[in-house]
């Protein structure tokens, strides 16, 4: 989003619709509550494309070491890189071996055909190489909506024999694209020099869930805005999951905590 207020803002609204739909278990499985089928298929549409795109963000940095994947078309606009070809998958990242990725996320009720998965291959397969490399995977994650919920990886042949398309993406633009939002967020702070030590913790509040009194807040490591800034590549982190908070693999914490309705108040009145 052009506006980091807006940002944060539609992320939120995706936390709390995804909230309402995805439950997890004892056992740590996702899966689907029993009210999810009195919803309308419009709404089911639309919190498919956000869960899709969500579980395949996390899958990246599990599974492809892919800590930051960015959304390609939305990359191409924002530096002004213009391709015929409008076929474009939703994701490109590079792992910390400087190989380059290429991710289509989906999300279906049904299991898909043969038709469908043709499509995703040629989606991904779309993007030939990437600043005169070629990209490690070309994937498609599949997240399926059953009463627990799947998550599929598939890295299909190539079979594309004549190169035509490369992307003059550079490591760092995409880094950079990827961090803006936060770096957005926090420029008084990084403008702001002190001794205190530069692995602190940037931290600022971005919202509240009034009807069940929870705050929402975010975190990012300063060293990480700061090597960003340098045109430093950030390698991924090891994520934390702590009490009511969780550290990613890209440095960005999400926390969590319940609070009053005074604070809601509080804060509502001066946002």
């Amino acid at each position: 989003m052009p506006s980091t207020q807006h940002a944060f803002a539609f992320a939120l609204h995706k936390i709390f619709a995804l909230e309402s739909v995805i439950e997890i278990d004892d056992q740590g499985t996702l899966q689907l509550p029993d009210h999810y089928e009195d919803l309308d298929q419009s709404e089911k549409g639309v919190l498919s494309y956000w869960l899709g795109m969500c579980v395949t963000k996390v899958v990246s940095a599990e599974i492809l070491d892919v800590p930051w994947p960015v959304h390609l078309q939305h990359m191409m606009k924002a530096i002004r890189i213009f391709m015929k070809d409008k076929q474009f998958p939703d994701y490109v990242g590079i792992d910390s071996k400087n190989n380059w990725h290429v991710i289509e996320a989906k999300c279906f009720q049904t299991e898909p055909g043969r038709i469908h998965r043709a499509r995703w291959e040629k989606q991904v397969d779309s993007v030939d190489m990437i600043s005169d490399m070629f990209p490690d995977t070309r994937s498609y994650c599949l997240t399926r909506l059953k009463p627990h919920i799947l998550i599929e990886l598939t890295d299909p042949d190539d079979e594309t024999k004549k190169r035509k398309t490369n992307l003059p993406i550079k490591p760092e633009q995409l880094q950079k694209f990827y961090y803006q939002p936060y770096l957005d967020l926090f420029s008084a702070e990084l403008n702001y020099t002190d001794n205190i030590d530069n692995n602190r913790m940037l931290y600022k509040s971005i919202g509240f869930d009034s009807l069940n009194k929870i705050k929402y807040s975010i975190a990012v490591e300063r060293s990480i805005l700061e090597g960003v800034l340098r045109n430093e590549l950030i390698k991924k982190t090891t994520p934390i999951l702590q009490d009511d908070w969780y550290l990613g693999s890209d440095g960005i914490a999400l926390k969590k905590e319940s609070t009053t309705e005074a604070d809601c108040i509080e804060y509502h009145r001066h946002h």
